[in-house]
């Protein structure tokens, strides 16, 4: 995915659906681990962010880090969202019914840190 494909899709995303993290790090809860690594590591090439994605046998994680120390390990079972976790605060988040009930809302976002 080039930049003008990732402002397409970006302009055509529910925003209701979106999990904000740090600076312009917003990924779309309900996208499988590809999709948001796509998009997260287009954004963190272009802002100077940095993105990792590891596995086990059983999960797999995309792990974000911020410019200012911040630090988010998002955990997928099945290719599916199950959890969020702020390194910096050693704060969980766990989806439930598809949702992250315990995620602030965050100016009209579904949620954000």
């Amino acid at each position: 995915m080039n930049t003008q494909q990732a402002i397409k899709e970006w302009a055509n995303t529910d925003h209701n659906k979106l999990i904000h993290f740090f600076g312009e790090m917003d990924l779309d809860l309900t996208k499988n681990i590809e999709e948001n690594g796509i998009v997260a590591r287009n954004i963190s090439e272009n802002c100077g962010y940095f993105v990792e994605r590891r596995k086990t046998i059983s999960k797999e994680y995309l792990i974000l880090y911020g410019r200012e120390g911040e630090q988010y390990l998002l955990v997928y079972e099945n290719k599916i969202l199950t959890q969020v976790i702020d390194k910096t605060t050693g704060t969980y988040y766990f989806m439930i019914d598809g949702e992250f009930p315990s995620i602030p809302e965050y100016y009209g976002y579904k949620g954000g840190f």
